[in-house]
C-alpha cells in the first residue's frame, strides 16, 4: 500500500506553486498528483518519495496535510483494462477516487482510494495486478 499527501489549501491564486515550493525546498520529489476545488478550498493529492519528509516540511508552514492510504496500480494500456480491473475489484468496493501516476514500460499507473485498501490489494495481486 501506498501513502499519499492530502493537503487542504485556500483556492487562491499561488497556494499550489507555495505547496510545489516548499516540498522542492525539502527535497520532496512529486511523483504523482491531483487538485481538486471548490469555492472556498482546494484538495491536493500528492504521491511523493518522501511522505515524512513532505509532511513536516508543509506542518512546519503551517500548511494543513495528512497522510492517507492509497492503491497504486499498474494495468497495460489497452482497451478494456481499466473495466477489467474495476470488474475485479468489484461493485461492493467503493471508489472514493482515483488520478494518473507515472507510467513504466509497457504499463499505466493509477492511483486508487477505496475503503478496505488491504483487503481489495489482496484481491488485486491475486487477479495477477502489480499494486504497490
Amino acid at each position: 500500500m501506498a501513502q499519499q499527501l492530502t493537503v487542504f489549501i485556500g483556492n487562491q491564486s499561488g497556494r499550489f506553486h507555495e505547496v510545489a515550493k516548499i516540498l522542492a525546498k525539502a527535497e520532496v520529489d512529486i511523483k504523482s498528483f491531483a487538485l481538486a476545488d471548490t469555492a472556498d478550498y482546494g484538495i491536493l493529492r500528492l504521491i511523493v518519495d518522501d511522505t515524512t519528509k513532505g509532511l513536516a516540511a508543509l506542518q512546519e508552514h503551517n500548511i494543513t496535510a495528512r497522510l492517507t492510504d492509497v492503491l497504486v496500480v499498474y494495468i497495460s494500456p489497452k482497451v478494456g483494462t481499466l473495466s477489467a480491473l474495476l470488474d475485479t475489484i468489484g461493485e461492493e468496493h467503493n471508489i472514493a477516487y482515483t488520478y494518473p501516476y507515472h507510467t513504466y514500460g509497457p504499463h499505466a499507473g493509477m492511483v486508487i482510494k477505496v475503503d478496505e485498501p488491504d483487503e481489495v490489494t489482496k484481491i488485486l495481486r491475486d487477479a495477477g495486478y502489480e499494486v504497490m
